[in-house]
């Protein structure tokens, strides 16, 4: 970078954005591209507000600023890397305010239009070019000057744009949502309409949950086939017009195809939630490849992992008349301990027999004979060697009740576990577990 580039430096003005103050720079330089004076990785530095590292321009760029406090689930920080702009405004003054930059910013409070992230004239989205502090279209083939707009409905406050946000990306994203440090939203007004038209009009979200229900096998329980439209509703922060329409959708019954089982990626933390399990059930599942992950790391709560292989398991498996779900057998399970991984890993491992059919969840999908799973249940137990578990498995496999268990605690019964560590009050020792489960037994004959 040669000196005489820069050799006009403009002073920086209140509330200008560090890439507004480089476009501005460029022009007073006789500059036409941004590209004359950073190369690509400078100029997203600068974008995101931090350090180029040419000095020459660092010290002249405003500082970083905090633009919102709401927290979207799509981003981690609140500052857009795609431009958008009130052209009536620059035309007033030629400079990028820093508060369109803010990703929940969708107007002009001033002269109440639209913050416009294309031309409407050849459709192309803008860039960060000196032609945009001349209000005009960034692409060359066109150059024309960028036409104010205005959509007064969609002057919504911050949390209803993360709320429209999020439902443009599932409209047009199916799987988990995966957060990324900066949002990139080439087109704004585009993600405005779409996610709006998704929150407010019964027509479109009816077809669009539909469409997402469908698309999953029919192998899959309910409760998994409702993925898509269960993250929109467990994330929106405030209320619209299609929420009670979308949550009939999930209570509906939609006959979906029972075809091959196709692949269903999930967030670890979901996969746990819609299965039953737990992180570490999640861990077992995977160990035997009934649960792929997306990378080799170890599982956390923040994987991404493809459930499909366990229900290939499931897909062939035909049932008996004896058979019940898992579900009508839950206090046979806490008794003993056995968690859902444990019956899906011993159905893989042929050492118990079960069969399927879709239903609600898994534990109302998998069906088997009370005195098949009665034999499992006991065999497992009895080969569990724990030195401790927690009060609520404990309260589950003795059947008394959290007074009860603190009360043998006082009692010398329930004693903590030696070296338990952090957390250790809440831990029982594993041979009172097994007492006290003696005991309550004893005292339901006698009586």
């Amino acid at each position: 970078m040669q000196k005489m580039q820069i050799s006009i430096k403009p002073t920086a003005i209140v509330k200008e954005a560090p890439i507004g103050y480089l476009l501005r720079l460029i022009i007073r330089n006789g500059l036409t591209r941004a590209s004359a004076l950073v190369n690509d990785a400078q100029l997203n530095r600068i974008i995101k507000g931090i350090d180029s590292k040419v000095p020459e321009i660092d010290l002249l760029l405003p500082k970083g600023f905090n633009l919102s406090s709401v927290q979207s689930p799509l981003f981690n920080l609140s500052l857009q890397l795609t431009p958008k702009v009130c052209p009536e405004c620059i035309r007033e003054s030629a400079y990028y305010r820093n508060i369109w930059q803010n990703p929940f910013e969708s107007y002009c409070r001033i002269h109440k239009t639209d913050l416009i992230s294309h031309c409407s004239h050849c459709g192309s989205l803008l860039k960060f070019e000196p032609a945009l502090l001349q209000a005009r279209c960034t692409n060359p083939a066109c150059h024309r000057p960028l036409k104010a707009e205005s959509s007064e409905h969609l002057h919504l406050s911050h949390e209803q744009i993360s709320d429209v946000l999020l439902a443009a990306h599932l409209f047009e994203n199916s799987g988990p949502i995966k957060s990324s440090k900066y949002p990139r939203i080439p087109d704004f007004q585009h993600a405005l309409i779409l996610g709006y038209s998704l929150l407010t009009d019964i027509g479109i979200a009816k077809n669009w949950a539909r469409d997402s229900i469908l698309s999953i096998s029919g192998n899959y329980p309910k409760n998994i086939a409702n993925v898509d439209i269960e993250r929109l509703l467990g994330q929106l922060k405030t209320n619209w017009p299609t929420v009670e329409t979308l949550k009939n959708e999930t209570k509906q019954f939609h006959i979906r195809c029972l075809s091959s089982v196709s692949e269903v990626w999930l967030s670890a933390n979901e996969a746990c939630r819609l299965l039953g399990v737990t992180i570490e059930g999640l861990v077992k599942l995977a160990s035997v490849s009934l649960i792929r992950a997306q990378t080799n790391a170890r599982l956390s709560i923040k994987s991404i992992v493809d459930i499909s292989p366990l229900f290939t398991l499931f897909s062939t498996n035909q049932m008996s008349p004896a058979m019940e779900p898992l579900s009508s057998y839950q206090p046979l399970l806490w008794r003993n301990d056995v968690e859902i991984q444990d019956v899906v890993i011993a159905v893989h491992q042929r050492k118990l027999v079960c069969g399927y059919h879709p239903g609600k969840s898994l534990l109302d999908s998998i069906y088997c004979e009370k005195e098949s799973l009665q034999s499992f249940a006991k065999e497992h137990f009895n080969s569990m060697n724990e030195r401790m578990v927690d009060i609520d498995k404990a309260i589950r496999i003795t059947g008394a009740s959290r007074e009860e268990i603190l009360a043998f605690r006082k009692r010398g019964m329930a004693r903590i576990p030696k070296w338990a560590g952090f957390n250790s009050d809440k831990l029982v020792d594993f041979n009172d577990v097994l007492n006290i489960r003696k005991l309550k037994n004893q005292l339901t004959l006698e009586f």
